[in-house]
């Protein structure tokens, strides 16, 4: 499906492979000399000089194995150092065993019958390589997990030993198929390998180091099949009186092989990179049911078998015996092993130190606390007895002996940094009712101390501040005394700010009405006469001069500005309260627009009113005003160019948009143009006059009419101004 994948995967192998071989050149001829001896016994016949090639070759590669297991033992692993020794030891006795064997064979040209010095020497590597394997630590172990570990493979030896003597030895030695001594010997062999498997199975399922992978015990136990091909040949030959030596040879051969990359993989293995044999789930499993399983497969096959033959097997009864006691002490082992967990969580939890020793002061156990106390002191190892760390008044002799009557408690101090502890020593007795131990604890008292001296600190700044705050007590009676005469002076004061404030909001009020009554009527009366003045000069046929003209606008152009000013004053003191009416928007309009009629507006502007558009909900006079300083601005500041007014329906509200062609609005300028006197050019030269006042009181009139004035961005150019107005609903007859 992806050829070109899998060109690349198969290539990636073939590099990978010549980078082994290149790393490893030694394995690699031993691999390619072993496959080719194998192959040369598959293809022919036993021959003298194939089986001579064959023992050569194994004591070549038994040898090289020797010495990779004390290579391996001599990297001062302080958890595994004496395992690969006792292993090492083991295939050094079998390198012996496979040269007295090719001896034999070469002035013989048989094997020698058992039992022989072959024999005892190869069953003598078993056992050695049995007892490495049984002291192999599975890191990291517990101190008190030893008797546990012994109960597992005790039974697990009984377990196999009596399945084998029920289902291989036993039936055999009744039909009398072999020789008994000769059988029993290689049987024995057999079963050590049989018993080698299991065990370094357990080993794979049970490793939890990041030193050693699991996967080399997974090959050692392979090796160890292997082993079993070659020795039970060696006992069928005892049946048929012939040996396959070569094929012997060759399956050891193989093993040996097989050992070889599995050590090799411990060499080359990096914590970071180190396999893991099961899970955590699994390995409880595989450690807790692995020996139960297989001690009720061994009853259970024995008391069927006695069933079946109705014939007793009392050495098979008596694996039953051995096997149940083994299975029940094992439990017994895991439950005091539960309890003494427990309790070790319990003391190793603790913050405080605590320790196990003797009646002479000579440190056995030591919680995490201790042990960090000791290390600041020195190193936890060079450390060996009690007065090591603490140093008393009294003599730590007399101290113990009193500990030993009935317990002792005093203070002491650290030998390092000298901070005080509170010792506790407590007698354990053994089954004499003699102490055996002594139990300590220590509990530091120097952040007590501490607080103490910090208490008693702050003790004396209480008092200190308790005198002082009476001092200040008084002294504040004394300000609160004169700082109420000053209050009621300054309310007194301020009472009468009030009545001038008072009295300037009436004078304001009667300015406001004074400006209403005093400037709007001669303002009128001026406009008025201008107005006459020039309608009688045009009757006479006589043009009004520009001087009448400018004097009649001016005068129009302050009387807005007055309105204005009026208008505002009157929202800011909250004196306009608009009764909104349902009005024509149209016609609204119109009136405002004719207000322009002496400008070019009639023929730049463009109304887009629909016919359904319902009226508005405004006031009259404050909508005129609102429209009339919107047109304004645009008559002033945009005269050129088409402007756009259009009507419609939004959100239950009309919206007017008035667009011009003019300069526009700047953005950061869209909020503050809606202040008052807020204007874009305020430079004595600009062309166009005006105070900042339109936009301002537009918006001030829109909103208190429930509406809203908003500046958007035009479609074109210029500026675009959104009103919206609540409308008036046609389907109610109230408003």
């Amino acid at each position: 499906m992806y050829p070109h994948r899998t060109m690349t995967g198969m290539k990636n192998q073939v590099f990978r492979a010549a980078e082994t071989i290149r790393s490893h050149p030694r394995i690699s001829i031993l691999m390619v000399a072993g496959i080719g001896y194998v192959f040369w016994v598959l293809i022919g016949s036993q021959s003298h000089l194939r089986v001579s090639a064959g023992m050569m070759l194994l004591v070549l590669f038994q040898a090289i194995t020797a010495i990779e297991f004390w290579k391996e033992a001599r990297r001062k692993d302080p958890h595994f150092v004496r395992t690969w020794q006792v292993i090492s030891a083991a295939a050094f006795l079998w390198v012996i065993a496979d040269v007295i064997l090719s001896l034999v064979w070469f002035s013989e040209k048989a094997v020698p019958s058992a039992p022989s010095l072959w024999h005892w020497i190869r069953f003598a590597g078993h056992l050695a390589f049995l007892l490495g394997v049984s002291v192999f630590p599975l890191v990291p172990s517990e101190r008190y997990s030893r008797l546990r570990t012994i109960f597992d493979l005790l039974t697990l030896f009984l377990t196999i030993t009596g399945l084998f003597w029920a289902i291989w030895i036993q039936p055999v030695l009744k039909i009398s198929l072999f020789l008994p001594i000769p059988f029993l010997w290689e049987s024995a062999i057999v079963l050590l390998d049989l018993v080698l498997i299991v065990f370094f199975f357990r080993i794979f399922a049970l490793i939890n180091s990041s030193r050693y992978p699991s996967n080399t015990y997974l090959l050692f136990s392979a090796a160890f099949i292997i082993f079993l091909l070659g020795d039970l040949t060696v006992l069928f030959s005892l049946l048929y009186e012939y040996l396959s030596l070569d094929f012997v040879s060759g399956s050891w051969l193989i093993a040996n092989l097989v050992f070889l990359l599995g050590i090799n993989l411990v060499k080359n293995s990096k914590e970071e990179k180190a396999s893991r044999g099961l899970s955590n789930v699994m390995q409880r499993r595989v450690e807790f049911w692995m020996p139960i399983v297989l001690a009720y497969l061994t009853t259970g096959y024995i008391l069927i078998h006695w069933y079946i033959t109705d014939t007793p097997d009392w050495i098979g009864l008596g694996f039953i015996i051995a096997v149940s006691i083994a299975l029940i002490a094992r439990q017994g082992v895991i439950a005091g092993q539960y309890e003494v967990r427990q309790f070790k969580t319990l003391v190793d939890t603790v913050s405080s130190p605590a320790f196990i020793c003797t009646p002479d002061g000579s440190l056995r156990l030591l919680n995490p606390s201790m042990k960090k106390l000791a290390a600041s002191i020195s190193h936890p190892q060079t450390i060996t007895k009690i007065d090591e760390i603490f140093s008393a008044e009294v003599l730590f002799e007399d101290i113990f002996v009193q500990a030993g009557e009935g317990g002792w408690s005093g203070v002491v101090s650290s030998a390092g940094d000298g901070n005080n502890f509170s010792l506790s020593l407590q007698p354990i007795l053994d089954e004499s009712r003699k102490v055996s131990l002594l139990a300590g604890s220590a509990y530091d008292l120097s952040e007590i101390l501490q607080r103490e001296k910090a208490l008693q600190h702050a003790l004396n700044e209480v008092d200190s501040a308790k005198a002082q705050l009476e001092n200040l007590n008084i002294e504040l009676e004394q300000k609160v005394e004169a700082r109420t005469l000053e209050l009621q002076r300054s309310v007194q004061r301020l009472g009468e700010l009030n009545e001038e404030l008072k009295e300037l909001d009436r004078l304001k009020s009667e300015f406001v009405t004074l400006v209403s009554h005093e400037l709007r009527a001669p303002l009128t009366i001026i406009e008025t006469g201008v107005e006459l003045a020039a309608r009688e000069l045009k009757s006479s046929g006589v043009e009004p001069s520009e001087t009448l003209s400018l004097v009649q606008r001016e005068t129009r152009r302050l009387e807005v500005f007055i309105e204005t000013i009026l208008d505002i004053s009157a929202l800011e003191a909250g004196k306009v309260h608009f009764e909104s009416a349902p009005i024509d928007l149209y016609e609204m309009i119109r009136s405002v627009v004719d207000q322009f009629r002496k400008t070019n507006l009639d023929t730049r502007l463009e109304i887009s009113i629909p016919e359904s558009i319902p009226q508005v909900l405004a006031e009259s006079r404050a909508l005129f005003s609102v429209l009339y300083h919107l047109i304004d601005n645009v008559v002033k500041y945009a005269p050129e160019g088409a402007v756009r007014l259009k009507v419609e329906m939004e959100d239950s509200g009309v919206l007017l948009c008035l667009c011009d062609e003019g300069p526009g609005i700047p953005d950061k300028e869209r909020d503050r143009v809606f202040e008052l006197f807020h204007r874009l050019d305020s430079s004595d030269d600009r062309e166009t006059y005006g105070y900042g006042l339109g936009l301002s009181i537009a918006k001030r009139f829109l909103e208190a009419m429930d509406g809203w004035i908003r500046i958007s961005d035009a479609e074109t150019s210029g500026t675009c101004i959104k009103c919206w107005l609540p409308a008036v609903n046609t389907d109610s007859s109230t408003l």
